[in-house]
């Protein structure tokens, strides 16, 4: 039961919470996001993702890539700019704060 287990935590579902990704994603959505797609290849710029706050580390976000850094940190980038908690606050992360990708949007 141990690889089931694991395989559960690789793959999870999000509330959306704020506005930060309107109109493609609104409050109230749910996304699942998969930690196992950046094992064999990088995230890149396009990518939607769920990430940690890199201060506030209970905080989970839900943006875009931007920009990958010369020294390997990502940029990201709510598509809704006046209402998205991103790198603009909290500067570049790195990658191990990137919880997974977005495969599936469920609107509410």
């Amino acid at each position: 039961m141990k690889g089931i287990s694991q395989w559960s935590n690789s793959i999870r579902r999000f509330e959306i919470k704020d506005r930060s990704m309107e109109p493609q994603f609104r409050e109230g959505d749910f996304v699942i996001a998969s930690s196992l797609s950046y094992i064999l290849k990088l995230p890149k710029v396009g990518d939607v993702v769920v990430a940690r706050h890199p201060s506030k580390r209970e905080m989970v976000v839900i943006t875009r890539i931007a920009e990958r850094t010369c020294d390997g940190r990502y940029v990201l980038v709510g598509d809704n700019a006046s209402f998205s908690t991103e790198s603009r606050e909290f500067g570049p992360v790195a990658q191990n704060d990137i919880i997974g990708e977005v495969l599936l949007h469920v609107k509410s």
